[in-house]
């Protein structure tokens, strides 16, 4: 477990938080905790005591909504790929950050990602509707390898197979990775889809779930903050972990992901 005291962190993770849901709910948006961030509510009542993050969903619509319509208060900025060119982070393709602190991540420093310090920052990421069918979802997910090949190209890593990756994604030029993921959700919108999960571009494919299994969102006390969750909860992370995701991990599996972080001003 890392030595950082991360309760002031957890608390600038809060206002981002809640900075988000004020804005979701006056502009009809939708939103869940997703992940750590939901698991966190389940299991504590609130952020694991050793995560560093939040993670948070929206339905494809409802994200386009949000990145292209988010006007938050001094201090809060919405990164994404398309806005800052010096955020390479591809498979994470939006983050709300607090512009007054400083993080080191520890997945930085380990593949000399070491030009780029951003914020305090909420994970956002968008989900799609894909085939019920097993072999058409592959297909349909096919992107996301790209995807990963362009994350590869601006990270420095070891292995062979990373590293004919990133050659792969060096040659790929960012416009046409849009146009071919704007073309697929066009052609997807169109499908008989039924099941959601991470969105095309998202290099992780986490689970599968059904509708009911996330809709309708509903309502939950996350450690004083009333945000939105999913549906069946506790389906929801037995489908993203495992039936055993109430007991805790092992102390030496207890990971923060940052090397360290600093606070420069509070609101």
């Amino acid at each position: 477990m890392s030595d950082l005291d991360l309760k002031p962190l957890h608390d600038v993770l809060y206002k981002l938080l809640n900075q988000l849901d004020e804005f979701c709910r006056a502009n009809n948006i939708e939103y869940w905790i997703d992940a750590g961030t939901l698991l966190g509510y389940k299991r504590h009542g609130k952020i694991i005591p050793w995560d560093d993050d939040i993670d948070i969903c929206m339905k494809r619509a409802d994200y386009e909504k949000f990145i292209t319509t988010y006007k938050g208060r001094e201090g809060y900025e919405l990164v994404t790929f398309d806005n800052n060119d010096k955020y390479k982070k591809i498979n994470i393709p939006c983050k709300l950050m607090y512009t007054h602190s400083r993080v080191k991540e520890t997945y930085d420093i380990e593949h000399n990602v070491t030009d780029v310090s951003f914020g305090i920052f909420l994970d956002i990421f968008p989900y799609d509707k894909y085939s019920n069918n097993y072999v058409v979802r592959r297909s349909q997910r096919l992107l996301s390898m790209l995807y990963k090949c362009k994350y590869a190209s601006f990270t420095s890593m070891p292995s062979m197979l990373k590293k004919i990756m990133g050659t792969i994604g060096r040659i790929l030029p960012i416009p046409l990775l849009y146009w071919a993921k704007n073309q697929q959700l066009r052609v997807m919108s169109f499908s008989n889809n039924g099941v959601y999960s991470a969105g095309i571009e998202t290099p992780f494919h986490r689970a599968i779930f059904e509708e009911d299994e996330i809709f309708p969102l509903k309502e939950v006390d996350f450690n004083g903050f009333m945000v939105f969750a999913p549906n069946n909860i506790d389906v929801y992370l037995e489908k993203m972990f495992d039936k055993d995701y109430m007991s805790l991990p092992h102390e030496s599996n207890r990971v923060c992901h940052i090397e360290s972080y600093e606070i420069l001003s509070r609101q």
